[in-house]
Order: structure tokens, then C-alpha cells, then sequence
């Protein structure tokens, strides 16, 4: 996790000196990185006890069909939940930073999802 989290404060530096961010943007902006980062590690923090659940299923003779669907269902709903948050977080640095700025962000991004 440590390593995930150096690597996503790197990416976001890096983008950050690509569009020389003033040092409040960067503030600002890795304010909400920690948040998202927060909000992802207590989601995943949640999955060790999905697994235990569904090795525990597979064991039994007769898994527990709803306890199954339950549990995916609020793992659903964990997700939806951060994705959510994520789009809040977009919003809030979109807020953050200015038109120019913007524009060379959508051109990086469209750039990598060609």
C-alpha cells in the first residue's frame, strides 16, 4: 500500500509540474488526493472479509445463496460510493485549476486513452 500510495503522489507531482501549479493548487490538489487515497484504502480494508466469506461459501455444502448476494451487493454499493467520491474529487480540482490548465490535462488524457 505504501508503495501504491508514493506512486499516485508521484503521478499526480508529475502532472502537477507538467501544468506548473501554483503551490496552493498543489495543496489543494494532493488535499484531495489524500482523501481519495483514504476512501480507497478503507474500501479495500473491506475485502479481506469478502474472501473469507466466499472461500467459506465454496467450503460448505450448501452455500447461503442471499448471504451471497448480500455481500455483493454491499460491496456494489462500496463502490458506488467511491466512484461517487471520485467524481466529487474531479469536480473539486477541476474547481482548482484554470482553463489552461484544463486543456492540457484533457490533452494528456486524451492522449492516454488512445
Amino acid at each position: 500500500p505504501a508503495q501504491m500510495v508514493a506512486a499516485a503522489n508521484a503521478h499526480v507531482d508529475d502532472v502537477l509540474d507538467d501544468l506548473d501549479a501554483t503551490p496552493d493548487q498543489r495543496t489543494r490538489i494532493h488535499a484531495v488526493t489524500d482523501r481519495m487515497i483514504e476512501a480507497a484504502k478503507e474500501m479495500h480494508a473491506g475485502q479481506a472479509g469478502t474472501h473469507d466469506v466466499l472461500i467459506e461459501a465454496w467450503k460448505s455444502d450448501a452455500p447461503d445463496a442471499a448471504r451471497l448476494h448480500a455481500l455483493v451487493d454491499q460491496r456494489a454499493e462500496e463502490m458506488r460510493k467511491l466512484a461517487h467520491q471520485a467524481v466529487d474529487a474531479g469536480i473539486e480540482v477541476h474547481g482548482i485549476l484554470t482553463p489552461d490548465q484544463r486543456a492540457k490535462v484533457t490533452k494528456k488524457v486524451e492522449r492516454w486513452h488512445r
